[in-house]
Order: C-alpha cells, then sequence, then structure tokens
C-alpha cells in the first residue's frame, strides 16, 4: 500500500498525459481539496481512501515532502460521528506535517449506499429503493 500510494500521486503506471487529466482536481466546498478522477487533495495529502464491511483504509502521499502514509483499521464502527480512518489519519499529520493536517469534517461510516447498507441496517432491497 505503501508503494501504490507514491505510485498513485506520481503516476509511474500511467501515461504522462493520463496522470494530468487524474490531477486535475474539481474544487470542493471544503478549503484546500480537491477531488480528480479516482484521486483527492486534502491539504496537499494526494490518494483516496475505502471501506468495506469491518474494514476501513487510507492510502495518501505528500509530494511536497515525499512522506507516505497508510493507515488499515479493521473497523467501520464510527466514533463520535465520524470514519476513524479520518480521525487516525488527522491526528498523524498533526503530529508529523503540521503544515498539511489531513482534516474533514466528519463522516459517519452510515453513508454506504446499496448491497451492504441494507443487510447493515436490517433493510429489505425493496425498502432501498435505487440505492
Amino acid at each position: 500500500m505503501r508503494i501504490r500510494a507514491r505510485v498513485l500521486v506520481t503516476g509511474t503506471l500511467v501515461t504522462p498525459a493520463t496522470q494530468v487529466e487524474r490531477l486535475k482536481m474539481s474544487p470542493s466546498n471544503l478549503p484546500n481539496t480537491g477531488y480528480g478522477p479516482g484521486i483527492f487533495d486534502v491539504e496537499g495529502w494526494i490518494g483516496h481512501n475505502g471501506s468495506l464491511p469491518g474494514y476501513e483504509s487510507l492510502v495518501i502521499h505528500l509530494p511536497e515532502s515525499e512522506a507516505t502514509l497508510v493507515v488499515l483499521l479493521n473497523t467501520d464502527t464510527d466514533y463520535q460521528g465520524s470514519e476513524p480512518s479520518l480521525l487516525f489519519v488527522e491526528a498523524i499529520t498533526r503530529v508529523v506535517t503540521p503544515q498539511h493536517i489531513h482534516t474533514l469534517p466528519a463522516q459517519p461510516a452510515g453513508r454506504r449506499t446499496g448491497w451492504w447498507a441494507g443487510r447493515r441496517s436490517g433493510c429489505s432491497a425493496r425498502q432501498l429503493g435505487d440505492q
């Protein structure tokens, strides 16, 4: 995952033209953040996160200092209304890169949609509608 983070940000496995397109970040409504095709930038940390039932991951790279951070957790249970991986990353970056703190507003794990949302909440597929 550490190697993947650097490769994702540097574009080692794609053409230079593709990498330019990937790094064209659309602005978000949050300061110092943007999102491109399958990649985001939060305070200079570039990468992506993911979650599956019971697991969370966040793989990011800070090109400015060539720092890579990988957080893998075997939980998807919210802590005080936020994803645990985001809380870990914020705490770590406050120490290791205080000029680039990876921080986002609380995003509860309840954000899941689709098949797992229904399984998790006990809803039937019919109750989920288009999800």
